[in-house]
């Protein structure tokens, strides 16, 4: 990544000494952090009290995602209910202008007969599509 940053791909001395260091960091993190942890972990005895941490946890985990994906009403303030409730609003000509399969994209024409503008893009272009509309409608732009 560094010789990415740098540029230095094209220079075979900057590959090598990348390499090194790779190698060398690699050989230190085995030594120095996986040796270490293995030994430790070896001569470690689980005790009853590791046993309840681990259930307690597995516990929390269930009822937070049971509370997650329930939709319990008043969980959060109501403001973000409404934002988090955005996430299903979908634009109704989603299906029709999407393409589906293959490469070809099908051709979408909202309002009236006469063009005022195209919107090209992907979601973040679609978001914009209600306030072109409007303005298209307004006979004072331009």
């Amino acid at each position: 990544m560094f010789l990415n940053y740098r540029s230095d791909l094209a220079d075979p001395l900057a590959v090598l000494v990348g390499l090194a260091v790779v190698v060398v960091l690699a050989e230190a993190s085995y030594q120095l952090v996986e040796e270490v942890a293995r030994k430790r972990l070896r001569n470690l005895k689980l005790r009853w009290e590791t046993g309840v941490i681990f259930a307690s946890i597995a516990v929390l985990g269930i009822a937070t995602t049971a509370v997650r994906y329930q939709q319990v009403e008043g969980r959060l303030p109501d403001e973000v209910e409404t934002i988090a409730a955005e996430v299903h609003n979908r634009s109704p000509g989603l299906k029709k202008c999407h393409i589906n399969r293959g490469i070809k994209s099908p051709g979408c024409v909202a309002g009236g007969n006469r063009i005022s503008a195209i919107l090209v893009g992907d979601s973040h272009a679609a978001a914009t599509k209600t306030a072109v509309a409007l303005n298209g409608e307004d006979s004072s732009a331009s």
